[in-house]
């Protein structure tokens, strides 16, 4: 994959262009923590815009202790928050496009988790 973001920078930056090229990721408890190190890679291999999905479906059933919205407490909504916001500004900074598909669940988590505290 990496060859091939080179050639294709490659290819882009002699015709004084730069490529349109997205990455999508989806987050499960154990890749969690790496999602910092995306904006970083993304600007390394000119990739200009980032997706994040998380895992929605736990098909196989023995994923879904992978699923980041399973047994999601306080402590562990603050965290992955504090991860994406992290992310997010490292984007900004390198101006990286950055989709987040559960924003608004871990809103709506985070209002429930309000409420009961």
């Amino acid at each position: 994959m990496i060859k091939s973001l080179l050639k294709i920078n490659e290819v882009y930056a002699r015709k004084n262009k730069k490529p349109n090229i997205g990455i999508n990721v989806v987050v499960m408890k154990s890749n969690l923590e790496q999602l910092i190190l995306y904006p970083d890679f993304c600007k390394k291999y000119g990739i200009n815009h980032l997706d994040i999905s998380f895992l929605a479906d736990v098909y196989p059933p023995s994923l879904g202790e992978e699923n980041i919205f399973v047994d999601l407490d306080e402590e562990f909504l603050r965290y992955i928050k504090n991860i994406l916001l992290n992310v997010e500004a490292k984007c900004k900074e390198y101006g990286i496009r950055l989709y987040c598909n559960f924003n608004t669940t871990l809103k709506e988590k985070d209002n429930i988790l309000d409420k009961l505290t």
